[in-house]
């Protein structure tokens, strides 16, 4: 059992059943089978007959093989599925009137308020030491999901994928729960999308084993407003690079869903592109790299992408990636923002209204004030570009322009949002409503916001 491959098993994966049992036989349907243990490359931990890991029934690689048992199946029934997730109880299956949001004609903002609500000593399967790499989508009933990873390390098979719900008409998030978690693989990089008609879309990438470096990409569909999910499908089923996922899914003018990956391990490297022409059901790899990872992507008028990217820049400033064949071939230039890092992603976006917004970080950056004088802000900033992202002449601190107060960044560590700074980290992703609200979360929190607050100058700096 130890040494060769990990084994296959009968059983669908489920949570063990309390008291004793004689010949179990899992459940009676699942996403995961069950496999037992491991190879020389499996930690010590988890190289145990008695360790329950398991996978999609259609993955395959390296580290599973199979054992041939002759022998009867046991008669036992098996067992019934396990109870819902709290964020798939009591869903309310209505669409929403969207004419009862905030007026689009006064700026509005509102936040941060925090999504990720773990309890400060949880240790599996939702871990307080880690969180992070978001995303985030509405659904057609008004409400909004948020899922991330929750790990102790990056790299571990521990690492799962949370899930909460902030409900319409709510004012706070619900606790997170469980979301999506193949049992000791890791399941890195998820990202979801709203076809704006019932679907909503999970991708995902899959770990082999722990680490994120071979990933195959999983996708799943929910038309339910996220109570329940089809089984997932390996739409990218072999293990390598170039299959990590960024929450920045758009459709273009074609009808083309595109799904952007990120094409290395490292922090520098560049983006890929999936794009399926059939509404999910089969996806190529045009072979062109977006310059710099975690990209943002968006289609311009005339059918051309564009992208920005961290971890390359040209000049000392964040590349500008322009493709005009679908992603086979990208031209560069620098961009008019400053380069992002470690911990930071940034979000590039087409509003409903026309605009192209893109929100990112800097150490340092000017903007100019209502009072028409220019000031310096650090931090998470949003910028509007009117002429298809040539130039970007509305900037401002994504900040409640308040006095400065402490709030939390990723994994809760503190910074002072204010007048002039706010968050300088974290894992961005967003969407709009079709209210024209523009839901944007970090790592932690969580901002709202309208194209009229976008293009409303920030107020001067207070004097006395």
């Amino acid at each position: 059992m130890h040494g060769n491959v990990e084994e296959w098993c009968y059983d669908w994966y489920g949570p063990y059943e309390s008291g004793e049992q004689v010949d179990p036989v899992g459940y009676e349907d699942g996403d995961f089978k069950v496999t037992r243990g491991g190879s020389h490359g499996t930690e010590i931990y988890y190289l145990r007959s008695a360790n329950r890991s398991g996978a999609i029934p259609e993955d395959k690689h390296w580290l599973i093989g199979f054992r041939v048992v002759i022998g009867e199946l046991p008669d036992t029934k098996p067992l019934p599925l396990p109870p819902p997730q709290a964020y798939q109880r009591d869903v309310k299956q209505v669409k929403v009137d969207w004419s009862k949001g905030p007026d689009p004609d006064k700026p509005y903002f509102r936040g941060p308020r925090k999504y990720v609500r773990i309890p400060a000593q949880s240790n599996g399967p939702l871990f307080a030491h880690h969180n992070h790499d978001p995303a985030i989508t509405y659904c057609p009933n008004g409400d909004l999901l948020a899922i991330w990873y929750t790990c102790v390390e990056e790299k571990g098979r521990e690492l799962a994928q949370a899930v909460s719900r902030l409900r319409y008409g709510e004012e706070e998030w619900e606790p997170a729960t469980p979301f999506w978690d193949v049992p000791d693989r890791n399941d890195h990089a998820p990202a979801l999308w709203f076809d704006g008609e019932e679907t909503i879309y999970h991708f995902s990438g899959l770990s082999v084993a722990a680490t994120w470096g071979s990933l195959a990409i999983v996708m799943r569909t929910s038309k339910d407003n996220g109570v329940t999910w089809s089984k997932p499908r390996l739409i990218v089923p072999d293990h390598g690079i170039r299959h990590m996922p960024i929450p920045s899914v758009i459709r273009t003018l074609e009808g083309y869903i595109v799904l952007p990956c990120d094409a290395s391990t490292t922090g520098s490297g560049g983006t890929a592109l999936w794009i399926s022409k059939d509404e999910g059901k089969s996806w190529e790899d045009p072979g062109g790299t977006i310059a710099g990872i975690h990209a943002g992507v968006v289609q311009l008028k005339d059918g051309r992408l564009l992208a920005f990217g961290r971890g390359d820049d040209i000049d000392g400033m964040m590349p500008k990636s322009i493709s005009s064949d679908m992603g086979k071939t990208w031209a560069y230039s620098p961009s008019p923002f400053p380069p992002i890092g470690g911990g930071q992603r940034l979000v590039l976006m087409r509003l409903r209204e026309g605009p192209i917004l893109f929100v990112s970080f800097a150490d340092e950056m000017p903007i100019v004030d209502e009072s028409g004088e220019e000031r310096i802000i650090s931090g998470m900033f949003a910028a509007l570009s009117l002429d298809e992202g040539e130039t970007w002449p509305y900037r401002r601190l994504v900040s409640d322009d308040g006095p400065g107060r402490l709030v939390e960044t990723t994994d809760g560590r503190p910074f002072i949002m204010g007048f002039s700074t706010a968050e300088p980290k974290g894992y961005l992703a967003a969407c709009q409503t079709p209210d024209g609200v523009i839901h944007l979360i970090s790592s932690r929190q969580h901002y709202e916001f309208n194209l009229k607050w976008l293009i409303t100058p920030p107020p001067a700096e207070p004097t006395g």
